[in-house]
């Protein structure tokens, strides 16, 4: 009996968890987060919405994994030991200009991040105020 395959286009949780997450960006990215449904984003990752279901539970779940792995502050609160202990003696003076510099080329980097922080403050959503 032949073994299953998966490492090839089928039959891989994490493949598949990575099309999911990169289909969310290309949306916020090209059409913005109103066409952030469940089919248009399975349709554009080339999977079946089910997926989104088994992998992340719900849609919202997946947008806030998406949303939360992108979100400059939370990669930065690995690092808040560190910038924290070089900023004591003055206060943080040196350090907050740096963070906000930082800041800034992450999101002019970063069209989706752009579209993200246009969406929390554009409209009220649940989700938003959760992540």
């Amino acid at each position: 009996m032949a073994r299953k395959i998966t490492d090839g286009n089928i039959r891989n949780k994490e493949r598949t968890k990575l099309k999911l997450l990169d289909a969310v960006g290309e949306i916020i990215q090209t059409e913005g987060y109103t066409k952030l449904g469940i089919n248009h984003i399975a349709q554009v990752a080339g999977v079946h919405k089910k997926l989104v279901y088994r992998y992340f539970g719900t849609v919202n779940n997946l947008i806030e994994t998406y949303v939360r792995i992108k979100d400059y502050w939370l990669s930065l609160r690995y690092e808040a030991d560190r910038i924290l202990d070089a900023g004591k003696d003055d206060c943080g003076r040196a350090v907050a200009p740096k963070i906000l510099e930082n800041l800034m080329s992450y999101l002019n980097g970063s069209p989706e991040m752009q579209k993200i922080i246009l969406w929390e403050i554009s409209e009220k959503s649940k989700l938003m105020r959760v992540i």
